[in-house]
């Protein structure tokens, strides 16, 4: 009898996942192109006028033991049976019309948990602006974490007096990295909007955690350090770009 772990290496085994436009996801015999199955995820009608429409397209996608794990357009994180296709769960992150987000590229496992990042819209407020881990065998929530500080929170003040519903941007759209030694998530975090401070009214304020790299607790998603690359930065200078560890 071949062990569970066995199992599930072999039904990944010489297969290749595509994710494409539309929330649809391929898999083919990576030897001969074979085609195996497809994943359609149904569409909402809304959806690209609440997201915008460069939620279309994602860069990657996670492989779990037997599963294969992604985000969708519609703000759900989901696992398929990686010899199917088939839907073993999903699990929903935000709700698009409520705290509208978009995303462009997929999921990291790091031990077992699924760590994904959003990049939220300014009509979607600060609560979309987050990253979030869910277990990667059931799909539940295990954290998620603010990238604007709310109020009370630290880095509260490096908004100055912008309420907390108007802060906007910090998101975290592209893959996240892991070191299991030190088991902190790098993620770079992008630029805040409105983009010039005058229109932000917050002239000297550092505007976290925007423009930075943060390292999270993989267990909790605390932040444990940030580095700010430009301080309140005016400029569409995003620093989101993958961080390799």
């Amino acid at each position: 009898h071949l062990s569970l772990r066995r199992q599930r290496q072999m039904c990944i085994r010489d297969r290749l996942f595509v994710p494409q436009a539309n929330d649809v996801i391929e898999a083919f015999n990576a030897a001969t192109g074979d085609f195996i199955w497809a994943y359609r995820r149904d569409i909402p009608e809304d959806l690209y006028e609440m997201v915008g429409g460069n939620a279309r397209n994602n860069r990657n996608l996670a492989i779990y033991e037997d599963k294969i794990i992604n985000t969708s357009d519609d703000n759900h994180i989901f696992a398929l049976d990686a010899r199917t296709g088939a839907q073993v769960w999903e699990t929903e992150i935000l709700d698009y019309q409520l705290n509208s987000a978009t995303h462009s590229s997929g999921p990291i496992i790091a031990d077992g948990l699924a760590i994904s990042g959003r990049s939220c819209r300014p009509w979607g407020g600060p609560n979309a602006c987050i990253m979030a881990a869910h277990n990667a065998s059931t799909g539940e929530e295990v954290w998620r974490r603010r990238l604007i500080p709310a109020p009370g929170e630290p880095g509260d003040e490096t908004w100055g007096d912008v309420p907390n519903e108007q802060r906007r941007g910090g998101s975290a759209w592209m893959p996240a990295s892991y070191d299991p030694e030190l088991d902190l998530i790098f993620q770079g975090i992008a630029v805040p909007i409105p983009w010039g401070s005058i229109q932000r009214d917050t002239r000297g304020g550092d505007v976290l955690y925007t423009n930075s790299t943060i390292a999270i607790d993989a267990d909790t998603g605390e932040i444990e350090w940030y580095f700010q690359h430009i301080p309140g930065g005016n400029w569409d200078l995003d620093h989101p770009f993958e961080r390799i560890v």
